[in-house]
């Protein structure tokens, strides 16, 4: 989910290989008060492809104040955020006033794009920031989040399981409660966030951070031999136990019996009507769901190419399951956000092309 540090100088040399066509700034304003927008403009993207990003934005700043409706400001205001200075949250309000922009038809579906990848990324950084600050109440709106399975009992369990039994749980509660409005990647941005953060605080912990109304969690031990037991949990807002389901245990080589008896559990803990037996299931044997949770782990770290090779693999191991598509996407997206970043620079350059002209005729 992150841009390649290579890129911001390769992108400079490209640009700065056309300085033959851009001299405009070889002559500074005496007083930019005096400026015309194309004027402001043509200073604002020589600032910019030199990597003076601070004196661009006070070119540009001005370009918007004398016209606002004018879409270029905001695409290098965009570009600056999100290339110059690593701020998805600025970045984002500037390209999208961008996606009417034309003649360059291509724009909006690239911007589209990189909007994907910058909000996941600009999620992430405020979750940080507010760990970092000691802040609460990030999910004080959410109706419901989760929090993987609390680790108890001396073995360790296989590497993601935790998170990949929580995953599907919170599929499957996706499919039966329209009226949460469940965000399955917003929720995983959250704890994930939260646990980089605080890997040794507990589930209760989460809560009275989180906020919201409801967490679903639960804890999950290690018998051996692939035996498992769990307990399904929901907290308050202030980490008290609002439920707490039988243990149940059951071997991961039984993936159906498990996941419907968590299932049974979460619809006990809501009060659901329906059969939980119901639900088809998100994955259908234990090592496509190991592998599929090792890519969600890079994906939510940041590594979207790496996740896109091991959902490859986790779909041969189980070429119909619904949550290696819907994982699949989210990775899918995130890359062509990645890779927009390479087609935003060449449209704005072809338009400050004709406002370098303009400008020279003032």
């Amino acid at each position: 989910m992150k841009h390649s540090p290579l890129l911001i100088p390769f992108l400079l040399f490209i640009l700065m290989g056309c300085a033959s066509r851009f001299q405009y700034m070889a002559k500074p304003p005496e007083d930019p008060t005096k400026l015309t927008n194309d004027q402001l403009q043509a200073f604002a993207y020589d600032h910019y492809r030199l990597g003076d990003h601070v004196r661009a934005l006070r070119f540009v700043f001005r370009a918007a104040a004398s016209d606002p409706t004018d879409l270029r400001s905001a695409l290098l205001m965009g570009l600056i955020y999100d290339l110059g200075f690593d701020r998805p949250d600025l970045a984002i309000p500037e390209y999208e006033r961008v996606t009417p922009l034309r003649p360059w038809s291509n724009l909006p579906k690239r911007l589209g794009q990189r909007l994907y990848h910058l909000r996941q990324r600009s999620e992430t950084h405020r979750l940080e920031r507010l760990l970092s600050s000691g802040a609460n109440l990030p999910a004080s709106t959410y109706p419901i989040t989760v929090l993987p399975f609390e680790q108890t009992g001396p073995r360790d369990p296989q590497p993601g399981l935790s998170l990949g039994l929580t995953d599907m749980v919170l599929h499957g509660l996706a499919a039966a409660v329209d009226s949460y409005r469940i965000d399955p990647l917003k929720l995983h941005i959250l704890h994930r966030a939260y646990l980089r953060q605080a890997p040794e605080r507990s589930n209760r912990d989460f809560a009275t951070w989180c906020g919201a109304d409801t967490v679903l969690t639960g804890t999950l031990t290690d018998l051996g031999k692939g035996r498992l037991r769990l307990t399904v949990m929901l907290l308050g807002p202030n980490g008290k136990q609002l439920y707490e389901s039988s243990p149940i245990v059951e071997n991961t080589e039984n993936l159906n019996h498990l996941y419907h008896a968590l299932m049974k559990s979460v619809h006990e803990a809501f009060d659901l009507n329906g059969a939980p037996s119901g639900y088809p299931l998100p994955v259908g044997n234990a090592l496509a769901l190991l592998i599929h949770t090792h890519a969600l782990e890079l994906y939510l770290d940041g590594q979207s190419n790496a996740a896109d090779l091991f959902l490859t693999q986790a779909l041969e191991a189980d070429p119909d399951s619904e949550l290696i598509g819907r994982t699949l996407g989210w990775v899918a997206r995130d890359i062509a956000g990645i890779k927009a970043e390479h087609a935003l620079v060449p449209p704005y350059h072809k338009i400050m092309e004709q406002a370098l002209t303009l400008a020279g005729q003032h």
